[in-house]
C-alpha cells in the first residue's frame, strides 16, 4: 500500500472537478464558509471543505473534530466520512555548531473532521452562516489601501497593468450581472496584490508567457482570490471568466506534474486577499510548501 501524502490528496480533488471541465471555485455552493466551532477556515482548506460538502451534499457549514463531538456530547453517525484540515507544524533543529542559531521547519500535517450533518445530538445550531449584504463588495474596494487606479472603459477587457499599477474594465452595465462584475474586478484586485508596492510575487525570471507555470499559477491565484472575496459577501454568478477553459488543460498539466501547486496558489490567493482586505503584513513571510 503505498503512503498517504496530503499534497496529493489535496491536488486530487481539485483534478476531479476540472477533469469534468468543472472550475471547483466557481461552483454555487450550498453551504456557507466552512467553520470549526472557534474560526472560518481559510485558503486551501476552505475550498477542500466546499468540495467535500458539495461531493457529499452536506447543507451545514459546521466542521468538528472528534474531540468537539465528544466534549459536546454529540455522537458521529455509523459508517460517516471524515475530511481532511491541513496546518503547518514548525519542527526545530539544532545548529550543527554550538553557536548556530536553531533551524525552523515547516511541515505540513493534517487532521480529521466531520460535517455536522453527520453528527446526532449535538447541542448548537448548525445552519450555514448567514452572508453579508451585497454591498460589502464596494465596501472590500473602498478598504483597499495603496490601490491601483480603477478605469472603466467601454471597450477595455478586464485587465491589470503592472507598468501604470492601473485595472481596466468596463462599466458595471456592460457585464450580464452585478455579480460578474465584481466576479472580474475581485479577479484583477487580486493581480493587483503582486506588484512590487505590495506583496511581490512576480519576482526576477517570472514567465508572463500564456500558458507557462507561472503565468497559469498567477491566474489560479486570482481565480481563488476572487473566488474567497465573492464568497465573502454572498455573491454568486452563473457567468464564468471566458479564459476559464482555456486554462483547464494547462492548470491539470502543472497540478499532475506537481503535487504542491494548488497549496501554494491558494496559501497566496488567501495572504492577497487579507491584504486587499486589510488583514496582513505583508512583510510577513510565508510559510514555503
Amino acid at each position: 500500500m503505498s503512503k498517504f501524502n496530503i499534497y496529493d490528496h489535496i491536488t486530487e480533488l481539485f483534478v476531479k472537478s476540472l477533469e469534468k471541465g468543472v472550475v471547483p471555485w466557481q461552483k454555487t455552493w450550498r453551504t456557507g464558509m466552512p467553520r470549526s466551532l472557534r474560526q472560518e477556515y481559510r485558503g486551501v482548506n476552505r475550498f477542500m471543505l466546499l468540495l467535500v460538502a458539495e461531493d457529499r451534499e452536506y447543507v451545514s457549514n459546521l466542521w468538528l473534530t472528534w474531540n468537539d463531538v465528544q466534549r459536546l456530547g454529540g455522537k458521529v453517525k455509523p459508517h460517516s466520512r471524515s475530511a481532511l484540515v491541513t496546518y503547518f507544524k514548525v519542527l526545530q533543529f539544532a545548529g550543527q555548531e554550538e553557536d548556530d542559531d536553531p533551524r525552523r521547519v515547516p511541515m505540513l500535517r493534517y487532521y480529521k473532521v466531520f460535517n455536522a450533518d453527520v453528527v446526532e445530538r449535538l447541542p448548537i445550531t448548525t445552519v450555514p452562516t448567514p452572508v453579508e449584504e451585497h454591498q460589502a463588495a464596494g465596501d472590500i474596494l473602498k478598504g483597499y489601501r495603496n490601490a491601483p487606479r480603477v478605469l472603466h472603459r467601454m471597450s477595455a477587457n478586464p485587465r491589470y497593468r503592472p507598468g501604470p499599477d492601473v485595472m481596466e474594465l468596463p462599466p458595471a452595465g456592460q457585464f450580464n450581472d452585478v455579480p460578474a462584475y465584481w466576479q472580474t474586478m475581485f479577479h484583477e484586485l487580486v493581480h493587483s496584490t503582486g506588484h512590487s508596492s505590495r506583496l511581490k510575487r512576480w519576482t526576477e525570471g517570472y514567465d508572463h508567457a500564456f500558458g507557462s507555470e507561472d503565468y497559469s499559477k498567477e491566474e489560479l491565484i486570482a481565480e481563488l482570490g476572487s473566488a474567497f472575496l465573492m464568497n465573502r459577501v454572498g455573491l454568486e454568478s452563473e457567468t464564468t471568466h471566458e479564459n476559464s477553459a482555456a486554462y483547464l488543460g494547462s492548470w491539470l498539466r502543472v497540478l499532475k506534474a506537481d503535487n504542491r501547486f494548488v497549496y501554494q496558489a491558494a496559501s497566496k490567493a488567501q495572504r492577497a486577499v487579507d491584504y486587499i482586505r486589510g488583514e496582513t503584513d505583508p512583510a510577513r513571510e510565508t510559510p514555503r510548501v
